[in-house]
């Protein structure tokens, strides 16, 4: 394999990479680049993605970019929202703005921008389906099924004469209203078709119909037509609010929603045409004994949202910019959520990198995703090309992996080697896997830039049963300190995503890989983590995807990975385990 020379940064930036970070990753918001910078003073109206791979400083580009913006009275602090995927990344933002000499942005962890409690998790094909776009067309329909035209015939008087039509009759003092069939249809039309939301548009309909009952009322008595006690006593009459309440229900989200799941006949003529038949099966859960009971998850709260907003008009808070961190696992229906968020005259900053996208919508370009933060409007995407953070070592390593999971996205290229055993494999036997792990950590800890003691983070799969275990071969081990144990982070593979550490010791990569679809994805994710040093750690041979060519080394000797040999060595600077650039 022909390895790439690491790009040759400036000493400035040379010298800010080997300095040792605090949880406020100073050097990240001080080097900010040149090709960085000319995003972060972008057009303040636009609606910009950018696209870049491990390192490449996307968090440094929103987090200035919303300083510039206040800077330059574009907007104020108060009117930009800051969405993270996770609590870490709220934190970096709490402290990295405030350097930046901005306060008072609002930040929000992305599963906590809609209301309720999550009780509940889907299964993977229910999720797909409920945050799919098409899923705000079924909720749609669900709301614009309940009126019911087809009631009006049990609301009538029969016609008292031969030519006549059935009306719908009240009685105003000792004057009998009419209002014809047809006339009182046309109504109902006329306010379905209107401009609103639901309650808005029914609460139009019972106007309309008030309305044409006291013109009947004004012509034989013009005076009584124009009484506003009379036009009270209609709205209020009895048979007014019947009629209203069969033709036109009144409607929660809550009840549409959990109706919608609950019946299969009401799916069925709400999803027609849209999801298919083992789609809607996905969707079908039986509601609890209230609503309280039913097990809401994520997905759920969203469709809730956009109920609330078909049903009463109900919009969330907005915003004038709003940035959007790791951006590819949006799901479309939070895309379209955020774009509510977003003031009419607003903008975005969209950060995220495809090949790390690990929800339940896998996206291989961000038209999608651009089309509908944008509401069908201006978008643009940037790639950023320059990892800073991740060593040109294990940039090389993971390449064919990278090219896997994103074949069609330019690969970064790294500004710094870190050493000729930046990157290890190691064999082992399942029998000895947990053992060769707590003594991996132990031979990594230890190690500082002479002030700080350097990161180190194990990722192991999901669902392993794992973690305890190693944490407590640590806690056994006495040549490991109290101080040097603090250090050392013991994580599943679906929470690595956005964290950085000096050295990271990924356990059977296979495993990783093979859960499910994303599986790959997330593997890519755990092992661009590191800033200094990548060990891996395997009973089963490497993923083909990884090695590129078929299984990985054989036997159980450690060994520095033999495509990754460091063609210049640099200092590393040491990370705690904080948020980074993807």
């Amino acid at each position: 394999m022909q390895r790439r020379k690491p790009a040759q940064p400036d000493d400035f930036l040379l010298r800010e990479l080997r300095r040792s970070r605090s949880g406020r990753m100073r050097d990240i918001v001080e080097t900010i680049r040149r090709d960085q910078m000319a995003l972060v003073t972008g057009s303040p109206s636009d609606i910009l993605v950018v696209q870049g791979g491990p390192g490449t400083g996307k968090s440094a580009v929103g987090l200035h970019r919303v300083t510039w913006l206040v800077n330059n009275e574009h907007f104020k602090a108060r009117d930009i929202l800051v969405v993270g995927p996770h609590q870490r990344f709220l934190d970096y933002v709490g402290q990295v703005l405030p350097t930046l000499g901005t306060r008072d942005v609002n930040a929000v962890q992305l599963d906590r921008l809609w209301e309720g409690e999550i009780r509940g998790t889907d299964g993977p094909e229910a999720r797909r389906v409920k945050s799919d776009e098409r899923m705000a067309a079924v909720l749609h329909r669900r709301v614009e099924n309940e009126c019911r035209p087809e009631a009006v015939d049990g609301l009538l008087t029969e016609a008292s004469y031969e030519g006549d039509e059935p009306s719908f009759t009240v009685t105003a003092g000792r004057t009998t209203l009419r209002v014809p069939r047809t006339e009182l249809l046309a109504l109902l039309d006329e306010a379905r078709r209107g401009d609103g939301a639901y309650r808005e548009r029914r609460t139009r309909f019972r106007s309309m119909l008030v309305d044409r009952l006291l013109r009947e009322l004004a012509a034989v008595f013009p005076r009584r037509g124009a009484d506003g006690t009379i036009r009270r006593d209609l709205e209020r009459n009895r048979r007014v609010e019947r009629l209203v309440e069969r033709l036109w229900p009144s409607l929660g989200a809550r009840e549409a929603l959990r109706s919608l799941y609950d019946s299969p006949d009401l799916l069925r003529a709400c999803a027609d045409g849209i999801l298919d038949e083992d789609e809607q099966a996905a969707l079908h859960r039986p509601r609890g004994a209230t609503a309280a009971d039913d097990p809401w998850t994520l997905d759920d709260r969203v469709c809730l949202e956009e109920l609330r907003y078909l049903v009463d008009g109900e919009v969330p808070p907005r915003y004038g910019h709003i940035v959007v961190d790791e951006a590819q696992d949006l799901t479309p229906m939070q895309a379209r959520s955020l774009r509510r968020r977003c003031a009419a005259s607003g903008s975005m900053t969209v950060l995220g990198d495809l090949a790390q996208a690990t929800g339940p919508h896998t996206h291989t370009a961000w038209d999608r995703l651009g089309a509908i933060l944008s509401d069908h409007g201006d978008w643009s995407v940037a790639q950023l090309n320059t990892s800073y953070r991740v060593p040109a070592e294990i940039m090389d390593f993971v390449a064919p992996l990278a090219r896997a999971v994103a074949p069609s996205l330019p690969y970064p290229q790294a500004v710094r080697a870190a050493g000729p055993d930046a990157v290890r494999t190691v064999a082992t036997e399942p029998w000895k896997l947990l053992d060769d792990t707590a003594a991996q950590v132990a031979r990594l800890v230890g190690s500082s830039d002479g002030n700080t003691l350097r990161s180190v983070a194990v990722v192991v799969p999901d669902d392993s049963g794992w973690i305890d275990e190693i944490g407590r071969r640590l806690e056994q081990d006495a040549d490991v300190t109290d101080q040097e144990r603090e250090a050392v982070s013991v994580l599943p593979a679906a929470e690595a995503k956005g964290m950085e550490f000096d050295h990271v010791l990924v356990v059977e990569p296979a495993t990783v890989a093979d859960r499910g679809p994303a599986g790959l994805r997330q593997l890519y994710i755990a092992l661009t983590r590191s800033t200094q040093s990548l060990t891996v750690l395997h009973t089963s041979p490497l993923p083909a995807a990884l090695t590129g060519h078929g299984d990985g080394p054989d036997g159980g000797a450690e060994q520095p990975a033999a495509e990754s040999a460091a063609e210049s060595a640099a200092e590393s600077a040491v990370g705690s385990g904080q948020p980074q650039d993807g």
